[in-house]
């Protein structure tokens, strides 16, 4: 009989990096509500455990289960943990889009992260998304499109705080 809760410590290589590992942020969930100062807190606290040397920083929890409504999907349901799924994902493509060439000749060491490593995060053998959005009708097609799609975000101007409502849909 297999375990239902068998916790694991990965690394964010790991967690976008794994064959096994498509993402699926179902439509119970809420939509992505993360203002600048939470993303900002995010990216602090990643950039401090990288400057102190810290080797295994504590992303936060991030709970999964098999799809109840579509169960032969490849993707596994996001229970807990989307915004800062989401948050990584928006990164590497921000990564993507403005460093296009990072690390591409770093050949001495074999740990550096890449752009490869970097789309491949996003995109799986080049044609499944890492992390899909089902909160709402237009929620995937829109993150495709502003988000996923190569140059995406260079085009995106930044909402401004008045434009986002805590209660209502988000409008991309």
């Amino acid at each position: 009989m297999e375990e239902s809760f068998k916790p694991r410590s990965l690394s964010i290589s790991e967690l976008f990096g794994d064959t096994k590992n498509l993402y699926k942020i179902p439509k119970y969930q809420r939509p992505y509500k993360w203002e600048s100062e939470q993303v900002e807190q995010l990216w602090d606290d990643i950039l401090e455990s990288y400057e102190n040397d810290v080797p295994n920083y504590f992303l936060g929890s991030v709970i999964t289960a098999n799809s109840y409504d579509e169960p032969n999907s490849p993707y596994i349901d996001v229970v807990d943990g989307q915004q800062r799924l989401t948050t990584l994902m928006i990164l590497f493509c921000v990564i993507r889009d403005y460093f296009p060439n990072l690390n591409l000749h770093d050949n001495l060491n074999p740990l550096s992260v890449n752009i490869d490593i970097i789309r491949s995060a996003i995109i799986f053998n080049s044609r499944a998304s890492r992390l899909r959005l089902h909160t709402h009708s237009s929620h995937q097609s829109d993150f495709e499109a502003y988000i996923l799609n190569e140059g995406a975000t260079k085009i995106l101007p930044p909402p401004y705080k008045y434009q986002i409502k805590n209660d209502q849909e988000p409008k991309f």
